[in-house]
């Protein structure tokens, strides 16, 4: 599946990356996408935000929240690892592109 996002932060791209690459922001922002039960487990910033730099999150999240009839198929937890891989900035105006993929699994 691909999903095109486009976020727009009243800062330079500079700021923005830094914020982007700060090992505490990505697990703030991992803790509140959650929801209740969540568990942030790993937090991983790979390279510098001046150039390019990869960010690893491996999470658990709870599957109260799906229908019960479909709750078995999943079991009591999910683990999710997302990665994402953002790119130096080429032109300032153009921001800094990535890529993000993230992968679920069921936890028994």
């Amino acid at each position: 599946m691909h999903l095109r996002v486009e976020l727009r932060f009243p800062a330079s791209v500079q700021d923005v990356g830094a914020m982007l690459a700060d090992e505490s922001f990505v697990r703030w922002r991992a803790e509140r996408s959650g929801g209740p039960g969540g568990e942030v487990q790993q937090v991983d910033v790979t390279g510098d935000a001046d150039g390019a730099f990869t960010v690893a999150v491996r999470r658990t999240l709870p599957t109260d929240q799906i229908p019960a009839h479909v709750r078995s198929f999943v079991g009591g937890g999910l683990e999710i690892r997302q990665a994402e891989a953002w790119e130096a900035e080429h032109d300032a105006s153009a921001g800094a592109p990535s890529r993000s993929r993230s992968r679920a699994r069921r936890c028994v």
